[in-house]
């Protein structure tokens, strides 16, 4: 996500102008170097991952659908 977590809670969120959630809660990651996580509401037809999201109106900041976990996927550090 490109935007600050600041007021992003209940954010709606858009695809081709439409839609297609709502931001549920957003925090700053201290292990993805201060970028944004959040979770998010989405409708199932948006819910693929790579989908691309605008976060509310007039922002120009988006989200993307991601695997969780979001900072380490394959879960290497808890394996080392």
């Amino acid at each position: 996500m490109d935007a600050s977590a600041e007021n992003l809670d209940n954010a709606p969120l858009f695809v081709d102008g439409a839609q297609a959630g709502r931001v549920t809660v957003a925090v700053p990651s201290p292990v993805l170097n201060g970028k944004t996580l959040a979770l998010a509401r989405v409708n199932g037809e948006h819910a693929s991952l790579g989908t691309e999201l605008r976060i509310g109106e007039g922002t120009g900041a988006h989200a993307v659908v991601r695997q969780t976990p979001a900072y380490d996927p394959q879960r290497l550090k808890a394996k080392s």
